[in-house]
């Protein structure tokens, strides 16, 4: 009987590390300022994949690191203290002076990476801050009459702005930029339309109005640090299911930024990349 059951625990054994091979070791969501694998001190980067036995490590003010861990879902790491070392790849709890938070379930969150690095390849090398009085990641609808702004002014003053919209993954084209009143008093839909501009995700940037360098009217004056919105323009036909499944989303993404979370933008962008996918199929 000994020999049996030393049989059956051996091959238990050989089964889970079978099975564990088959696993897609954990990919890098986001990747703050620097994180580091331990042995060879290399830079995690956007859609690297590395072992769930590497350990790494980090310093003070590096940012969040986001893992995504496959069926443990996607775990955010905080180097809480001056230094963090020994931290293992998708460790669940607290150690090597790291925070670890699980993130909220969101809505597909386990196909979110795909998209989201199709969309942004590259995380900016910079964290640009984002204007409290600027335009905030949206859901727009888009009917016959035009794009509904006002989404995405939430916080934005009336007046005479520019508005730079570019298609993401931002390619060669050049982007769209027009000039746009808004005043909610008027129109609180804000509701403007583009010719020719496709439903799909955009980056979206408001500026004033200038004259160009050239001296032809049409210039947009951007605020050179400001962060860019992500805006999902959806057709009328869809707008109600997706709106409906990017605000459950954007609710948890607000409860984590109020608890002090950092990687925000990240999380949103995730959500409206996986968003875009159903409509420019």
């Amino acid at each position: 009987m000994m020999d049996m059951y030393r049989v059956i625990l051996t091959l238990s054994f050989l089964w889970t590390g079978y099975i564990e091979a088959q696993i897609p070791g954990p990919r890098v969501v986001s990747s703050g300022r620097g994180w580091y694998l331990e042995r060879s001190s290399r830079l995690l980067l956007r859609g690297n994949t590395i072992d769930y036995r590497e350990r790494m490590k980090s310093g003070q003010d590096s940012g969040d690191l986001i893992l995504d861990c496959n069926r443990r879902g996607w775990l955010m790491y905080h180097c809480a203290s001056h230094s963090c070392n020994n931290v293992h790849a998708c460790a669940e709890r607290n150690e090597g002076g790291a925070r670890v938070t699980r993130l909220p379930l969101l809505e597909n969150l386990m196909n979110m990476f795909g998209p989201l690095r199709m969309r942004e390849p590259v995380e900016p090398a910079v964290a640009a801050v984002r204007d409290p009085s600027g335009p905030t990641d949206a859901v727009v609808l888009q009917t016959p009459e035009g794009v509904h702004w006002a989404p995405a002014l939430s916080h934005v003053l009336d007046g005479r702005y520019c508005f730079r919209l570019a298609h993401l993954p931002i390619l060669e084209a050049s982007p769209r930029i027009f000039t746009f009143d808004w005043d909610r008093s008027i129109d609180k839909e804000g509701i403007a339309d583009i010719p020719n501009l496709g439903a799909g995700l955009y980056e979206f940037q408001v500026g004033r109005p200038g004259v160009g360098r050239a001296g032809v009217d049409g210039a947009c004056r951007i605020e050179p640090d400001s962060a860019p919105a992500w805006l999902l323009i959806t057709p009328q036909s869809r707008f109600d299911r997706i709106k409906k499944e990017w605000d459950v989303d954007a609710s948890k993404i607000n409860d984590l930024e109020r608890s002090g979370v950092s990687a925000i933008n990240t999380l949103r962008h995730a959500a409206l990349a996986w968003l875009a996918e159903s409509i420019e199929k």
